[in-house]
């Protein structure tokens, strides 16, 4: 296997990576309070039935075209790597320079499902990390989601810290629907 960067014939051969998730838990947004005195606490919580997130997170025509756009940017606005395994993609990194806050945007940090907790996610952050602080960037900014249980444990361990809950990021009903985004930072300075 081996990371490479990303080349505009890549970005239709995405759909070959496996991004489908399951959990035995999820973290729960607990809300406390009114007005300016809200809080939140996220609670673990284990379910009867894991929860299978199936093929939610594949690339949409949106995100490809994204994909396409950030390519066209350069290297010193975005940092796209794919990992490539006997012809076939199994890993995709995007991360975005956002200049207004002098921050890098990860977009996608994708590892196909046969081929994870074999190091390619952790290769995957060092090369955004080294990216970042050759840009001199303040930090890197992501979001995933209060079901995805084992990417919010992957973030924690690579060094990356909560800072930020946001219910109402995807629908109306998200805390209801038991899936709320969580933003997440990795300080490079």
């Amino acid at each position: 296997m081996r990371i490479r960067a990303l080349v505009p014939a890549d970005v239709e051969r995405l759909a070959q990576i496996d991004s489908t998730f399951s959990s035995e838990s999820i973290l729960i947004v607990e809300k406390t309070g009114a007005g300016l005195e809200v809080g939140w606490r996220l609670v673990e919580r284990a379910l009867e039935v894991p929860f299978a997130k199936g093929r939610a997170y594949d690339l949409s025509t949106e995100d490809l075209a994204r994909s396409r756009q950030l390519w066209a940017a350069g290297p010193q606005e975005a940092l796209q790597l794919v990992a490539e395994d006997r012809g076939r993609l199994v890993g995709l990194l995007e991360v975005e320079r956002q200049q207004w806050n002098n921050t890098g945007w990860i977009w996608n940090l994708i590892v196909d499902r046969a081929y994870r907790r074999q190091g390619l996610g952790r290769q995957f952050v060092h090369r955004a990390v080294e990216w970042g602080r050759k840009l001199g960037l303040r930090a890197l900014i992501l979001e995933t989601q209060s079901n995805n249980i084992h990417a919010c444990r992957f973030y924690r361990a690579m060094g990356f810290h909560l800072c930020g809950i946001n219910d109402h990021y995807y629908t109306n009903e998200d805390l209801e629907r038991d899936e709320v985004a969580i933003f997440w930072v990795y300080e490079l300075q």
